[in-house]
Formats: structure tokens, C-alpha cells, sequence
């Protein structure tokens, strides 16, 4: 801070409080302008133009509360050859209830917003512009929740043009509810502070305070019953009780009672339990025919009502999804899950085993099973406990091609050799002793004529076997001649 201000520092606030603008002179002549902030508005303003345009940046922004009064005069000047000149308003925002007249401003402002103002020197080319910001009204406000009650204060509003804390008080109407006092208000944005009628409340400007009403039940006796449990615990007076027992309290307090079993938890298979009873919290709505606050006579004895406690059983269900390879390899981990039903949709694993000459067709129950029930990645429902599943397979079968020669010669050899898939199969031969086989070739030489059925099995583990079945016509011999025409002819004997 410029210590050439201290002495005005009183003048300045004094000032300010009335809403002025207002110059301090500095010994050196020049002026330090009070030009309002956006909490603190002026009430009014005046300047002149000259003043302005010699010190556009001390005057850059001017904040004055809407309906405030603003006065900028122009400043008339001779120039050098003794013509009048002015330094004037040339123009300002307009819709804010205040315009430009014969060079000048005089005017109340209206609204909320932001004027530019420009001024201008005549036989000049430069000019200044300066903002005046229009400021509104600041308010605050008390809310209040009635928390169930009616008839209590409405909201309650303060306002002003200038951003000092305002002064509200807690009014005197309180509200009402059925079976209840009104205690007092606690302010639930403020650390729920108490508060009660006439109390002062000091809000900043624009701010708002937060209050709900605080209630106090009126005053019963409830009777507990023991409802056939061994005994219960009230956590309201924290005793426990193996028989009907008698409890004062509010209307609208909170009443815990947990009845007591012979077990609380167990298991048994794919399962698991645990038994809760359930707490009595609030009072009764109606019980033996009647309202709450209402008593009735149960064996000559004015009783108010209670709830009874509900025992409640919950079941938590185990699921394990187990995969047998059934054969394979590569069977998927185990899928698990739990439920508290007792069967559950269940999304199988994507995860596919193998086996060497088979195909997979998905899972089944049985482990015998040809075709499946279940695929992979698809979901099903299932009971709870453990579910086995068995892969399904395919064997790939034995493909053999080829044509065999379907005649031979006694003592002349005689083969057959097809392609085999897969290599590695083994040929089972029936139908001619003479015939032998070497990998998937079939040779041999007919040691006597006549027609052979012969038939081949082509085998390999985990493959279904192909099964040919042909004949071959075996001769004694062939016998040669000369044809009268030419050539030759050949018989078969």
C-alpha cells in the first residue's frame, strides 16, 4: 500500500459506505479513483469526461448497483485557434435506461449487465472506452423443511444493492405434526448448528441457509411379546428378555429387538444357510385391529402395539460345472458359481478339447452319450451342486481308393495297392489264403483257378475301418494260337 493513503483511509471507507465515487489527491497531484467492486457497488457515480479520457485505465471498470445514478459531463476546451472543443460522451450501451444527451450522460441506471462507454476529444483521432457494470440486487434466503410437519415458516428473503452480510432472523412460526412437539431447527448446511424462533442468523450477501425441524415424539409404552422364540434383546433399554416385556419410549423412536433361535448358520450339500430375524424398526401400524397410539385391552391389560419379528432364511447355492476329455485331452478348467436360487442359467466355456481321429460335437451328461447336449460358450440351466459333463466325439473314418485287377493266373503274382488315409493302417484279408499284406499292399500268387471273394478291412485305432469287397477270377493258364485272319487267339484253361 502506498503510505501516501493512510491518512484517507477513514474517508475512503466512510465514503464507499455511502455509496459515492470518490478521488483522494496524492502529493504529487494525481488521483487514486474509487470506482466500486462487484460486491461492494457504488451508489451512484460522477466524473467528468475529461477526467476519463486523461485516465481511461483508472476508470477501465465502474461498478454501480442497479438504480444507482450515473453522471459523466463533457469538458469544453478552447483549441489552438480558439475554437470551441469538447471532450465528450460519444456513446454508451444502451437498454440500461441510460443515453447520451447533448454530450454528457445523466441518467439511473436500470437492469443488470454490463455498458460500454466511449469518449472522445474533438480534433482528435485517439478516444478511451470504459465498462460500467450494472449490479442487481444481492438476496438471501432461509429455507425450511418441515421434516413431516405442516404449517411452519414460509422462506424468508433479504435483499440489498451492496455486498455487506445481511442480518435474518428465525421466525416465530413453528410447525406442527401429529404425535409430536416441535423441538427446535438445525441448520443442515452449517454442522446442523441449533437453531430456535427469533435467533439471528448473519449470512454474506447472496448466500442462503438451510434448516430442518427437529421433532420430539410424544410419549407411549409399547409392549414387546416374545412371538415363541427362546428370548430377545432390546437395544433400547440393552436388556434381555424370555418373556413379553413393557418399554416406554417416543412416538416415532426406533425400536431394535433381535429374537434369538437355537442356530444361526449350516450347509448341506451344493449349499450353504444362515437364519436372520429381522428387527422391529418404527412402530406398528396397526395390530389387533387397531391404529397406532390407539390401546387395546389383551387380557385386561392396556397393551400399545408392536410389530412381531419374521425369521428369515437365506440360502446361498453352490454350482461347480466339471469337463471329462472322455478320451481326449485339453478338457476346460472347472466353471463355478453361486446363487441364492436353487438352479441358475450357467454360460459353459469356450475351451474345446482334442483327440487324435475324432471329431468334437460338444458335451453330454452320459459318457456314452453319440450326440450332445450341451456347446461350448452356450448357457443352460443347471441345479445346484456339481454337474459332470462328458465330451462327445466323432471317429474320422478309414478313406480307401483305388480298383483292383479282377483277374489273375495260377503261379503269376497278384497285387493290389490302394490309397490309404490316414497312413499307418493296418489290412485284415478274407477270402484267398494266397493273399498276403505289406503296409496297405495287397500281393500274392493264386496257386489254384477259380472265383474268389475277397474282402479287405482297413483298420486304425481311434478311425472307423473301411471294408472292400471285390472278386477275382483266377485261370489255369492262357493257351495261344494263330488266328486264320491274322494274330493271335488266347484261351483260358
Amino acid at each position: 500500500m502506498d503510505k501516501r493513503l493512510l491518512p484517507a483511509l477513514l474517508i475512503l471507507f466512510l465514503c464507499s459506505m455511502a455509496g459515492a465515487a470518490i478521488h483522494i489527491s496524492m502529493d504529487d497531484g494525481s488521483d487514486a479513483v474509487d470506482t466500486g467492486s462487484a460486491r461492494f457497488p457504488l451508489s451512484s457515480f460522477s466524473a467528468s469526461a475529461k477526467d476519463i479520457y486523461d485516465d481511461p485505465t483508472g476508470y477501465s471498470d465502474i461498478y454501480v448497483s442497479s438504480g444507482g445514478h450515473v453522471t459523466i459531463n463533457s469538458y469544453q476546451f478552447k483549441s489552438p485557434v480558439g475554437m470551441t472543443r469538447y471532450i465528450m460522451v460519444e456513446s454508451i450501451t444502451s437498454g440500461y435506461g441510460l443515453s447520451v444527451t447533448d454530450r454528457y450522460v445523466d441518467g439511473t441506471i436500470t437492469g443488470s449487465g454490463d455498458l460500454t462507454v466511449v469518449i472522445t476529444k474533438q480534433g482528435s483521432t485517439s478516444s478511451c472506452t470504459i465498462t460500467i457494470h450494472a449490479v442487481g440486487q444481492f438476496e438471501c434466503h432461509l429455507y425450511f423443511d418441515m421434516d413431516g410437519g405442516s404449517g411452519g415458516p414460509s422462506t424468508v428473503t433479504e435483499s440489498n444493492s451492496t455486498g455487506y452480510m445481511m442480518n435474518l432472523y428465525v421466525p416465530s412460526t413453528t410447525p406442527t405434526k401429529t404425535h409430536y412437539t416441535f423441538s427446535h431447527w438445525i441448520r443442515t448446511d452449517s454442522s446442523n448448528a441449533r437453531y430456535y424462533p427469533g435467533d439471528l442468523v448473519q449470512l454474506n450477501a447472496g448466500d442462503s441457509a438451510y434448516f430442518q425441524a427437529v421433532w420430539v415424539g410424544d410419549a407411549i409404552t409399547v409392549r414387546i411379546y416374545l412371538g415363541g422364540y427362546e428370548s430377545f434383546y432390546c437395544y433400547k433399554d440393552g436388556n434381555t428378555y424370555t418373556s413379553t416385556a413393557t418399554i416406554s419410549m417416543n412416538y416415532g423412536d426406533s425400536l431394535d429387538v433381535d429374537w434369538s433361535t437355537s442356530y444361526k448358520e449350516g450347509s448341506g450339500s451344493g449349499y450353504t444357510y444362515y437364519r436372520t430375524e429381522s428387527s422391529c424398526r418404527g412402530m406398528a401400524t396397526s395390530l389387533y385391529g387397531t391404529d397406532l397410539g390407539d390401546y387395546v385391552y389383551v387380557d385386561a391389560t392396556k397393551y400399545y402395539p408392536a410389530y412381531r419379528s419374521d425369521s428369515q432364511t437365506v440360502y446361498t447355492y453352490s454350482y461347480t460345472i466339471k469337463y471329462s476329455a472322455n478320451g481326449g485331452s485339453g478338457a476346460p478348467s472347472d466353471t463355478t458359481t453361486t446363487s441364492s436360487s436353487s438352479s441358475t442359467s450357467i454360460k459353459l466355456s469356450t475351451v474345446q478339447p482334442t483327440r487324435t481321429g475324432h471329431t468334437f460335437l460338444g458335451w453330454s451328461d452320459s459318457s456314452t452319450a453319440t450326440s450332445a447336449s450341451y456347446s461350448p460358450g452356450a448357457s443352460y440351466s443347471f441345479g445346484y451342486g456339481t454337474t459332470q459333463l462328458y465330451a462327445v466325439w466323432q471317429a474320422s473314418a478309414v478313406s480307401v481308393s483305388g480298383t483292383p485287377d479282377q483277374y489273375g493266373i495260377v503261379g503269376s503274382a497278384w497285387s493290389f495297392s490302394p490309397t490309404v488315409t490316414p497312413s499307418g493302417c493296418s489290412v485284415t484279408i478274407s477270402g484267398a489264403s494266397w493273399l498276403t499284406a505289406n503296409g496297405t499292399t495287397v500281393a500274392g500268387t493264386p496257386t489254384a483257378p477259380g472265383t474268389y471273394d475277397i474282402t479287405l478291412t482297413f483298420s486304425k485305432s481311434g478311425h472307423t475301418s473301411a471294408v472292400r469287397t471285390f472278386q477275382v477270377t483266377v485261370y489255369s493258364a492262357l493257351s495261344f494260337e494263330s488266328s486264320p485272319t491274322g494274330g493271335a487267339i488266347i484261351y483260358a484253361i
